[in-house]
């Protein structure tokens, strides 16, 4: 059915913090685009070098972004702005 779909089936957000290795995001992103779900990545704070706690560096943010760029080229993955995720998310039927 519609409901157990699983490109209906909302997987949360995860927090990116300098501490996540960039293999643990890309890993999730891959999980992410075999099950056709989708998922939010929060990136609490940026700073140019030198990342701690919650502050990623801008390197690591880029690493991430050269990751996602070939899938959402080959359509596999959408990368939405905030707003447009959260009018997206209200659509979603929740699962029973």
């Amino acid at each position: 059915s519609a409901a157990s779909s699983p490109s209906l089936l909302t997987h949360g957000t995860v927090m990116v913090a300098a501490a996540t290795p960039v293999g643990d995001v890309t890993t999730i992103i891959d999980k992410l685009v075999d099950r056709r779900g989708w998922m939010g990545l929060t990136f609490h704070d940026f700073v140019l070098s030198g990342a701690t706690l919650n502050a990623v560096n801008v390197p690591t943010l880029a690493a991430i972004l050269d990751y996602c760029a070939p899938l959402v080229r080959a359509g596999k993955l959408r990368i939405l702005p905030f707003s447009e995720a959260m009018q997206e998310q209200a659509a979603i039927p929740a699962p029973i």
